[in-house]
């Protein structure tokens, strides 16, 4: 959330569904990278007011259940609105734009500002070895799960209270100037398969996050822009309407390496993350 205008790319769909948003791309159901599903809690499924606290504390009580899918199982779940339509991301990366964004994106044009998140989920191959951490930023929400262990928090509440390490602060990306960016913990990557979800989302107005992949031994220089000089996660090759998204970040962050990711749906695990009841 937070003041500031927004706009930019990423806004509203084509009339084929299949515009590149910062939120993905609609590839009806098959895509490459992870696939994101879009949850609104400000609306049930039919589309009814919820009675949810508009209030920062109440938005903070329910991502906890990103913690333990499970969690959004039981009845105590507080009611949402669960998009029908998922998009597949190759990477997060969202430059300070109107959080009022996100809804339509997914296709759900009755969704407005704020008290919404969006999770991603897969399986990626980490074809490199050695100690990675993940690092990034998120007004208000971004984190980082790996094989169901919360590695990275960079939200700017410190929504999970997990251990993290302020690594700089973002000067100006897009129409977002001030937030803290953070590195999460060390993790081995050694060739394996590991199962990952993302959540991002926001209380309200504009809406920035990012993450990108540090290896050990590697200095997280900034630019000009206060932006790392890391390398984006990303988790398949890029096309030209992609990098124009990602016209922002330093050269350096397109460099590479890739993670080739799978959506984890084949296997039903994306779909137990804040189900609806």
């Amino acid at each position: 959330g937070g003041g500031g205008g927004g706009g930019g790319a990423g806004g509203g769909m084509g009339g084929g569904f299949s515009k590149i948003t910062f939120f993905g791309l609609n590839t009806s159901g098959k895509g490459e990278g992870l696939e994101g599903t879009f949850y609104d809690f400000k609306m049930t499924q039919g589309k009814a007011e919820t009675e949810t606290g508009r209030d920062k504390d109440s938005y903070i009580d329910i991502l906890q259940g990103f913690k333990k899918p499970s969690n959004f199982k039981n009845s105590t779940a507080p009611p949402r609105y669960v998009s029908p339509n998922k998009l597949f991301t190759k990477f997060f990366f969202f430059p300070g734009i109107a959080d009022s964004e996100a809804g339509p994106a997914f296709g759900s044009k009755d969704s407005k500002a704020g008290l919404w998140a969006a999770v991603y989920s897969g399986k990626f191959k980490a074809n490199v070895s050695g100690r990675y951490r993940f690092v990034g930023t998120g007004d208000n929400v971004c984190a980082v799960k790996i094989d169901g262990q919360i590695v990275l928090d960079a939200s700017d509440w410190g929504v999970f209270k997990t251990e993290r390490e302020n690594v700089g602060t973002l000067k100006q990306l897009g129409s977002k100037a001030g937030l803290p960016i953070y590195a999460g913990k060390w993790i081995e990557l050694g060739g394996m398969e590991k199962s990952i979800d993302v959540i991002v989302g926001d209380q309200g107005g504009t809406f920035c996050a990012f993450v990108m992949i540090q290896k050990e031994g590697q200095t997280i220089e900034l630019d000009g822009n206060g932006i790392p000089k890391l390398p984006l996660f990303i988790t398949a090759p890029l096309t030209d309407p992609e990098k124009m998204l990602l016209k922002d970040l330093p050269p350096d962050s397109l460099s590479g390496p890739i993670f080739p990711a799978r959506a984890a749906s084949s296997s039903g695990a994306a779909s137990s993350l804040l189900s609806p009841r």
